[in-house]
């Protein structure tokens, strides 16, 4: 028991001659901000030995991290070093570092303990503990007070311009990034720096939003967004120009006078203009109006059948702002007097109930008007016949009766109309319609004899039977008749309507022809009814043959030999030539058997005489006084007739006046000289001239 006291006290005693290494600062306490991305010195380990040994030296020595976590596997985040190894007594800190990006996070460790040991040169060990707590991050605070507000000029407002700078502050001075909650297309944040500014300019704007009211809100890495504050800005726009009078609907009359202003306007701030980048609807209002200044002039009379309403925009400008207005203008339709055409025309239509359309044309701007048409006055020549006429609503005249020209032997009558035709509004016009009305062929021939007969004897000759009359109530060529009929046996008819035996019959026979009248107008008529002549043959009777036989040979000639006139009661044209050759030819005749030639014979017998009469009194008159003077009364002197078969002897007469040198016989004959002249008809005979005028032999 003595000897383990002793071996006790012992041990303590070279203990306590021994150096002792202890902390000198223990127990260590420090702190580390959460979320630090940089190293980071946190505290000092300082070992010391209970000696004033000068030689002491001693190195410090991390053993462990207790936790690890967002450490590194093996608390890497943490290292124990000195400042400068080469000094003679290194100075030991604690170090953070952040281990693979990890950072230190409050949230899920905020307190790590490191254990470290201190050895001397004398390896004599101390071991410590460093508790290292986690400081949680402060979050960032606004230095911008929430409400706060500024107000800009709109045309300061272009694109870059700063508008607001919304700050806040970190106590770590951590980074913070800037958000807004409401974004404007026309503004940008910046989320670093908190500015906001114009991405779209203002300058040029004359109205919008007065007032934008911007969200901002602010975080670091180590909290979420805070709760937004608000700034406003309040934006100044340029007056905006005014145009009284505009933005509303006008009416003007489309009577309205060239140059009378329909509309004006008041501008307040600005020029007034049509604006042309709006184009005038429809195109051709355009037109009618004019702008001067402030007042809208008629140019052109608005027509509401071509546009009945408008559409007019106009800017007005006052150097910044423009802005636009329009005005509607509605045409007020007016009653629009209508146009008769063609003003003048003629026409042609048959007689009878006259129907005739002129075919007029209304220009009338009133599309949806209702027009009436009325006969003014017609006229023929000077006569009003005006109640003869009608006219209906789609402008055809008609006669009230038949017109007849006919009845008055009319070939043609013409008849001068005015028609006018009135709105519905009372306003007309008029025009002016010629009719000639032509005759027509608008009746037949009608046959008065219609059934003949007649007994003819076997001895009779070709003669003329019966003659055809018939009328026609038209005139011209309209009236004019020629007879048809198909050859039947011996019966034939001429054009002239004479119906003839071409040959004997025999007693006993019958024979029957049917001839119809037409008349020569276009197209022709023919009777509707026509004659029918009807011959028997009976035996001769010798006695009254000759006298019968005599009496129509004559007949036959005038008849088929007459030309056929112009006449109503049963004449025709030459047209029937044919049928009257062949009855003459077997009924021949001398010449002088028809009295018409014999009158010609006679009439050119009577005139043959006169002009025989005309000789002899022409030549008693004219040629007996030179040739047989004193002959009957003739006057003059001589032998008579029987000196005109023998030469005559030439006795020069005096010549009054001046001498033999200026008579008839010297002026002709001055080469020449001649004895004596008794007349100037009777050539002189050459003599010697006792004045010498002439050459003297």
């Amino acid at each position: 028991m003595r000897y383990r006291i002793s071996i006790v006290v012992c041990l303590v005693c070279i203990l306590r001659l021994t150096p002792a290494i202890k902390i000198l600062n223990a127990p260590i306490v420090t702190n580390v901000d959460e979320g630090l991305e940089i190293g980071s010195k946190l505290g000092e380990i300082k070992c010391i030995n209970d000696t004033d040994d000068p030689d002491f030296r001693y190195k410090v020595t991390l053993l462990s991290v207790t936790p690890t976590t967002n450490c590194g596997g093996n608390g890497e985040c943490f290292s124990i070093r000195s400042d400068n190894d080469d000094s003679k007594q290194p100075i030991y800190n604690i170090f953070h570092y952040p281990f693979a990006n990890n950072r230190i996070q409050y949230s899920v460790v905020n307190e790590y303990k490191l254990e470290f040991q201190c050895q001397d040169q004398k390896l004599m060990n101390a071991t410590g503990i460093a508790d290292v707590r986690v400081v949680p991050n402060m979050a960032p605070q606004f230095v911008t007070k929430s409400g706060e507000s500024v107000t800009k000029a709109a045309a300061d407002l272009i694109v870059g311009t700063l508008v607001f700078t919304v700050s806040a502050r970190d106590a770590e001075n951590n980074e913070l990034t800037y958000s807004q909650q409401n974004n404007f297309q026309e503004f940008n944040l910046d989320s670093r720096t908190g500015q906001i500014r114009v991405v779209e300019g203002f300058e040029a704007a004359c109205t919008g939003t007065r007032k934008f009211s911007f969200q901002v809100t602010v975080k670091d890495d180590y909290h979420e967004f805070l709760t937004p504050i608000t700034v406003d800005l309040n934006i100044d726009y340029p007056r905006q120009p005014t145009l009284i009078g505009a933005n509303q609907e006008i009416s003007v009359s489309e009577r309205a006078p060239v140059g009378q202003y329909f509309h004006s306007f008041n501008v307040e701030d600005g020029t007034l203009s049509i604006d042309n980048g709006n184009p005038i609807t429809p195109a051709s209002i355009a037109d009618k109006f004019t702008l001067q200044s402030d007042v809208l002039r008629i140019k052109e009379q608005f027509n509401f059948e071509e546009a009945s309403s408008g559409n007019i925009s106009f800017a007005v400008t006052n150097g910044v702002c423009r802005k636009l207005f329009y005005l509607l203008i509605k045409v007020i339709d007016e009653n629009d007097k209508p146009n008769l055409l063609p003003k003048s025309q003629t026409g042609r239509v048959e007689e009878g109930f006259v129907t005739y359309d002129p075919q007029t044309f209304i220009d009338d701007e009133d599309i949806l008007d209702t027009h009436t048409y009325k006969i003014v006055t017609a006229l023929i020549g000077k006569d009003v016949v005006t109640d003869r006429f009608s006219i209906n609503s789609l402008g055809v005249i008609t006669s009230d009766a038949d017109f007849d020209l006919d009845a008055n032997q009319l070939n043609s009558q013409t008849v001068d109309f005015v028609i006018e035709v009135t709105d519905s509004g009372g306003l007309s016009d008029t025009a002016e319609v010629t009719l000639t009305i032509t005759n027509a062929n608008d009746n037949a021939p009608i046959i008065s004899n219609t059934d003949i007969a007649n007994n003819i004897m076997d001895c009779d000759p070709p003669m003329l039977i019966e003659t055809i009359k018939a009328s026609d109530a038209d005139t011209g060529s309209n009236g004019q008749i020629i007879y048809t009929a198909t050859s039947s046996g011996p019966l034939a008819v001429t054009a002239s309507g004479n119906v003839y035996l071409r040959s004997a019959i025999a007693a006993g026979s019958s024979h029957t022809i049917v001839v119809f009248a037409e008349d020569l107008g276009s197209p022709p008529r023919e009777s509707n009814i026509p004659a029918t002549i009807t011959i028997s043959g009976i035996p001769c009777t010798t006695t009254t043959t000759t006298t019968v036989a005599t009496t129509r040979a004559v007949n036959i000639t005038i008849n088929i030999t007459s030309n056929v006139n112009n006449t109503n009661t049963g004449s025709g044209s030459n047209a029937g030539a044919g049928a009257g050759a062949t009855a003459t030819a077997a009924a021949s005749t001398g010449f002088f058997d028809n009295p018409a030639n014999l009158a010609w014979v006679i009439l050119l017998a009577i005139l043959g005489l006169l002009l025989l009469l005309l000789l002899l009194y022409l030549l008693w008159r004219f040629c007996f006084p030179r040739c047989c003077p004193g002959f009957c009364g003739s006057g003059g002197e001589g032998d008579g007739c029987c000196d005109c078969c023998r030469p005559k002897r030439f006795t020069a007469q005096p010549v009054r006046g001046q001498g033999d040198i200026h008579d008839f016989w010297q002026e002709h004959y001055q080469e020449q000289d001649y004895g004596s002249t008794f007349h100037r008809s009777a050539k002189p005979t050459p003599a010697s001239h006792e004045l010498g005028y002439l050459r003297h032999d």
